[in-house]
């Protein structure tokens, strides 16, 4: 039986991440129809995005497959800043500074790294980090400091995003 041959009008576009970050995985991915390798700069460093660029390219000519690269960059977006210890433990019902001045960050302050943090935190009464996972809820503003109240607590690592939901950021 003789196998079909059209082309497609689709491309198949693979957000590429940890699991899929080696030769093996990669090969099987450009070998199934992979048009598109996606990273999400958001996540990851620029070495590791780097030896995945190189991956892929080394896949694709391999198996003489055209492989566009997409890079997913992020916008503008309050990030946590260095923390003390590999990660910090926000317990509910806790009291934390977020500031926008440099500080290695503890259980009780923590660095952020936009110097419109202050002026959009007034505007918030709920602040979400690590895509939600913990909650605060703004107790006083006195820039470049935004007191906090732990509502949802958890373990927070350096570089997780921070969020005022539905409030427009000012960022320059």
């Amino acid at each position: 039986m003789k196998l079909l041959q059209f082309n497609r009008r689709t491309k198949i576009v693979a957000t590429l991440g940890p699991a899929s970050a080696s030769a093996s995985v990669l090969g099987r991915l450009v070998r199934a129809g992979v048009d598109v390798a996606r990273l999400n700069l958001s996540h990851g460093t620029v070495e590791e995005h780097a030896r995945t660029v190189r991956l892929v390219r080394e896949a694709a000519q391999r198996l003489e497959r055209p492989v566009a690269i997409l890079v997913d960059v992020p916008g503008p977006k309050y990030r946590v800043g260095p923390l003390a210890a590999e990660s910090v433990v926000l317990r509910r019902g806790a009291s934390v500074t977020l500031t926008t001045e440099r500080v290695v960050g503890t259980e009780s302050r923590i660095g952020v790294n936009l110097p419109t943090f202050a002026q959009d935190a007034a505007k918030a009464r709920v602040v979400l980090l690590d895509d939600g996972a913990i909650e605060l809820r703004v107790v006083e503003v006195r820039p470049p400091d935004v007191v906090c109240r732990v509502v949802v607590g958890g373990t927070l690592k350096p570089g997780k995003g921070v969020v005022f939901p539905g409030v427009p950021l000012s960022i320059p």
